[in-house]
């Protein structure tokens, strides 16, 4: 059985070699563009669309051109596409298409785990942890060496120091400025701090019934300055009353006043009228 099969309406250069070779392996028979009747209907097989003109439309089993199969230019295997076919393993240590491993830092390769320069390190590697221990020479405002420096001398100024953490309140442990301040500190030399700064008067506070009264006896250093009609006899720490003629005295000690009562009781002498009159000495510390 043969096939008459026109050619000259085929202008695809491809297609029509392709047919050209078929003839090789098919009784078919190819004539040219000249003379016969050319074919009409729709094509089948391979071939899509009616004659004349048909197209290739699809490559059946087997189908092949020289013995090599044929590969349509629309056929999915050619397209960027598709998914590849799995071949992880071929990029795997061994495999046909290994990728590197442990590279240059600089390239990207596939990484052991560990503490090489090249390796990667683990996601619970020590190292990765707060709490480590560091270690070496301590710098900047420490001195010393790690896990124990110090700070260094004067590494701690003025500047580094936060306003809220100088001249704090009396309790808190704080930098403090020198000065007179209720928050800050007295200068060394303060002239507050030495004892031979004048005090502040402050007698009331030893009279009786006061925050510090006295008691006990007037010491060495206490006087009284007692005087005769407004003129200074002497500063002394007792005052001795003596009875005169005509005069008698009554001298009783008023504990609970903090004094002493003297009662004079002058009598009538040489012709005069008699007088009696009563003075109550207080005795004071000021």
């Amino acid at each position: 059985m043969t096939l008459a099969l026109e050619l000259g309406g085929i202008h695809d250069p491809m297609v029509r070699r392709a047919f050209e070779q078929l003839a090789q392996q098919f009784p078919i028979v190819v004539t040219g563009g000249g003379g016969g009747g050319a074919p009409s209907g729709p094509a089948g097989g391979d071939l899509g669309s009616t004659y004349p003109n048909p197209t290739v439309v699809k490559a059946q089993t087997g189908f092949t051109v020289g013995g090599v199969a044929v590969t349509l230019a629309t056929d999915p295997a050619l397209t960027n596409a598709r998914t590849p076919t799995a071949h992880a393993t071929s990029h795997q240590p061994g495999g046909s298409d290994a990728m590197a491993v442990d590279a240059a830092a600089a390239t990207g390769s596939l990484r052991t785990l560990g503490t090489g320069a090249t390796q990667a390190a683990a996601g619970n590697d020590s190292r990765l942890s707060d709490s480590r221990a560091p270690n070496g020479s301590a710098g900047g405002d420490l001195t010393g060496t790690y896990p124990s420096p110090t700070i260094a001398a004067l590494a701690v100024t003025d500047a580094k120091v936060a306003a809220a953490n100088k001249d704090g309140t009396a309790a808190t442990p704080s930098m403090r400025t020198l000065g007179t301040g209720a928050t800050q500190a007295a200068a060394g030399n303060d002239s507050r701090l030495s004892d031979a700064r004048t005090p502040t008067a402050h007698q009331s506070t030893h009279q009786s019934g006061n925050s510090d009264a006295l008691t006990g006896n007037v010491d060495a250093t206490a006087r009284h300055n007692i005087s005769k009609a407004g003129t200074l006899v002497g500063t002394r720490r007792g005052l001795n009353l003596i009875e005169g003629t005509n005069v008698t005295m009554t001298v009783a000690d008023n504990a609970g006043s903090e004094r002493v009562d003297v009662t004079i009781n002058a009598a009538a002498g040489g012709g005069g009228t008699a007088d009696t009159f009563a003075t109550r000495v207080k005795w004071m510390t000021d």
